[in-house]
């Protein structure tokens, strides 16, 4: 039986528009030498993690007594009365960007995450995918720390304001390959993170328990009808669709149609 889920799509805030000022292109095989250092970066995890006591350690060896839904509660549409959200927008904040290997790699130049995230909410934005890889994306965990702490803040200052704002999330978005990481990104406050199918091909499925087990939402990116075939069958409640081929780096506009 097919499982039941949502097709959302996003609009991306941060893009590349926002800086031109490129400092080279990536070469075509740069996404492979992204995970082969990803691989080098997850064992280093691994290392000095090790420790039964220690909280990330806990989060993959254990499941989680509750689940968070916040990423799908941020997205949902609806339409109430006079009421209705028929769009949801999600900012996608990065310094650099591998994907494109004939355009310059540098978008955005902001220093604090927690700030731009800030600015990102008050225009509309319901979730904000936080990029942390340092070398493909320009990003880190701190930004993402940074970005939790901005939300929470947010929040409370709406609710002593009394003003009943919208739901809204935050998601760590990075080249995910071993549940360790979603651990500590969720040690690091967020709501969900993001699962490219075209980077875990058939440990997917693994990535994909390890977020139920750990209590939280994966947002599972997909390319091709394949993937999101695939993707589906596993059991993904939320894809996200990219035209953008990361296997080459090509732009395949009509993709989305298929």
């Amino acid at each position: 039986m097919r499982p039941l889920w949502k097709l959302c799509f996003f609009f991306l805030c941060v893009g590349r528009a926002a800086a031109l000022v490129g400092n080279g292109v990536p070469p075509k095989d740069f996404m492979l030498q992204l995970i082969e250092r990803k691989k080098y970066e997850v064992a280093k995890l691994e290392r000095s993690h090790a420790d039964p006591t220690d909280p990330v350690k806990l989060r993959v060896g254990y499941v989680s007594d509750s689940s968070s839904y916040a990423v799908t509660r941020a997205l949902r549409l609806f339409t109430l009365g006079e009421e209705s959200r028929r769009v949801s927008v999600v900012g996608d904040l990065k310094r650099l960007s591998p994907t494109a290997p004939n355009m310059p790699r540098t978008v955005g130049t902001f220093a604090d995450a927690g700030a731009r995230s800030e600015e990102l909410f008050k225009m509309g934005a319901n979730v904000v995918m936080v990029n942390t890889d340092s070398f493909g994306w320009g990003g880190s965990m701190e930004d993402l720390s940074s970005v939790t702490r901005a939300k929470r803040e947010r929040e409370k200052r709406l609710k002593e304001d009394g003003v009943e704002g919208s739901p809204t999330a935050v998601v760590c978005k990075d080249l995910i390959i071993h549940p360790i990481q979603v651990a500590l990104a969720l040690e690091h406050g967020c709501d969900g993170v993001v699962l490219l199918a075209s980077v875990l091909g058939p440990k997917l499925e693994d990535l994909l328990d390890a977020c139920t087990i750990m209590g939280t939402e994966a947002i599972v990116e997909v390319h091709t009808p394949n993937e999101a075939e695939y993707a589906l069958e596993l059991g993904a409640m939320i894809l996200m669709l990219n035209n953008w081929d990361r296997t080459d780096g090509e732009l395949m506009i009509l993709m989305l149609n298929n």
